[in-house]
């Protein structure tokens, strides 16, 4: 009874440790641009289900053009598609939280599950130890679901180091490797890559058998060609966006995309700048926290030292192309694979050391030694420490107002680089002019830049919103063509005004409602956080 009880007892202490603050029914994580863009993906992934709209394609944002998700995202979707259900059942709010807890849990029952034949004791040691893992809880706080599933990561590595030390030749363990493997491509691209490198790895270090893992990966690349062939077709002909100059890194390190957008590249550079950027302000040091513990209880537990050339793996793609300002002969090997120049966060592969930990963790339990206890009650206290755990929690409410925009696409103002209109339009479900990183030239569809440039209306309207003084001309007819594409409402969002320009809000927004009525009509709704206008006609119930 006792044995039985446990992993739910475990599971429970889990649940509390990470998701108690959302009993009051705000939504786990921050309120960060990554976490707005993931809650609307889970909106979107159900959206696109019921109306039988392409998973590959979005199109209620950059209407009526669409984004190119597999292009900009690589179709990492798994997680959306989780939600869908959950939505539907416990609100958008609670789906939400249901899919962190169930990315937690899923990453402690995988662990759990690889060493299920070692006894209770040590499968529970290494459920916790994954499932409280801090890689994966700043990735939840930090609104990134899709990089803190680890659970098919989990499996592909523990399986494959299975099959690597097992003289049982198990045709289960091939499959289910290779299922792991290619389930973590489709999670994260860059999560299943980092899996595959670590698995070859881990082969060299047992020659005779690399045949077993060669076909675990040739078999897991079959199974992700869906994927895999339209992506390296757009790679090929130059379409991918946002691409990094990696040819250049080795004489020095260009953050500039080739469509001019600069961008951050997240690395682990120094362990004890946790959180911080360099002088140049453009690499951010990645989630280092734990990182010299988490090795050092890496190599008291495992009895197969050869696991410790994951770790090593990690860190060479983690520390980024140019550490200290040294060439990284590793990562620039690896990047220059098709696609490599899209890896933003090298850091990530930090997630790797998640299964040689676990296994640590438990070996150390087989021993019956205190250090297997010691291991686990020091991870939550260090998580504790850092505020990962519990997590936090923000407010996805809409604004009042918002329900008055039904039946027709919006305009979104101010025209800015954040994500708070995929929030809004997760609430009126409505096609909108404006969606992720809008003033990036690699992000956005080259007909929507067309369009905000050519379209005098939409520029003014566009300028007026940052700077009321703007008074450039515009056409008339101009308007009536946006109306056409099915556009029906401009919703200005007064917070990001309010936060630009403190000292001179008032005067600033009369001035600016002033220009926006010459453009657009009187509002026909304003609250303490939106004005709404109907450009095209129409008024708010």
């Amino acid at each position: 009874m006792i044995r039985r009880a446990a992993p739910v007892c475990v599971a429970a202490l889990v649940v509390l440790l990470v998701g108690w603050p959302a009993v009051g029914g705000d939504a786990l994580g921050t309120r960060t641009l990554d976490g707005l863009g993931s809650w609307w993906f889970q909106w979107w992934a159900g959206h696109a289900l019921l109306s039988g709209e392409s998973l590959l394609h979005a199109a209620p944002i950059f209407h009526p053009y669409g984004k190119d998700v597999l292009g900009h995202t690589g179709a990492n979707l798994v997680d959306a598609l989780a939600a869908v259900p959950l939505r539907a059942v416990f609100g958008a709010v609670g789906g939400w939280n249901a899919v962190i807890l169930g990315i937690v849990l899923a990453n402690g029952v995988a662990a759990s599950w690889v060493l299920r034949g070692k006894g209770l004791a040590i499968a529970l040691t290494a459920g916790v130890v994954a499932a409280l893992n801090p890689y994966s809880l700043y990735e939840i706080a930090e609104g990134r679901p899709t990089q803190a599933l680890l659970a098919p990561l989990i499996v592909a590595i523990s399986v494959g180091h299975r099959i690597l030390t097992s003289e049982d030749r198990s045709v289960r363990d091939l499959g289910v490797a290779t299922v792991a493997l290619a389930l973590s491509g489709y999670v994260y691209w860059f999560g299943g890559l980092f899996a595959g490198l670590a698995l070859g790895a881990l082969a060299l270090t047992r020659p005779r058998r690399m045949g077993r893992i060669a076909a675990v990966g040739a078999a897991a690349v079959v199974l992700t060609l869906p994927v895999v062939a339209p992506l390296m077709l757009s790679v090929g002909q130059g379409t991918v966006p946002g691409t990094l100059p990696v040819d250049t890194w080795c004489s020095g390190l260009d953050l500039v995309t080739a469509e001019g957008d600069p961008m951050v590249l997240c690395t682990l550079e120094r362990l004890a700048d946790v959180g911080k950027l360099r002088a140049d302000g453009w690499t951010a040091v990645g989630p280092a926290g734990g990182v010299v513990a988490w090795l050092l209880a890496l190599a008291a537990g495992l009895r197969d030292r050869r696991l410790l050339v994951i770790p090593l793996v990690a860190l060479a793609l983690a520390v980024g192309p140019r550490p200290w300002d040294l060439p990284n002969p590793v990562y620039l090997a690896f990047a220059q694979l098709p696609g490599m120049d899209r890896l933003y966060w090298p850091c990530r592969a930090l997630a790797l050391l998640t299964p040689p930990m676990a296994i640590g963790a438990a070996e150390l339990v087989e021993r019956r030694t205190w250090a297997g206890p010691l291991l686990v009650v020091a991870l939550i206290a260090e998580s504790g420490a850092r505020d990962r755990l519990p997590l936090d929690t923000w407010d996805p409410r809409p604004p009042a107002g918002l329900e008055c925009v039904v039946d027709g696409g919006v305009v979104d103002l101010p025209h800015a680089r954040d994500h708070e209109p995929l929030l809004l339009q997760t609430w009126h479900e409505q096609v909108l002019l404006s969606g992720m990183n809008p003033r990036s030239k690699g992000q956005v569809p080259s007909e929507i830049q067309a369009l905000r440039s050519e379209n005098t209306w939409l520029a003014a309207l566009l300028a007026a919103s940052s700077n009321p003084r703007d008074q450039r001309a515009w056409d008339p007819a101009d308007r009536e063509a946006l109306g056409a594409l099915g556009y029906r409402w401009v919703v200005l969002r007064l917070e990001p005004i309010q936060t630009d320009v403190p000292s001179a809000a008032p005067l600033h927004l009369r001035a600016m409602r002033g220009r926006l009525v010459e453009l657009a009509g009187p509002p026909v709704a304003e609250t303490e956080a939106l004005w709404i206008f109907a450009p095209w006609g129409g008024s708010c119930p």
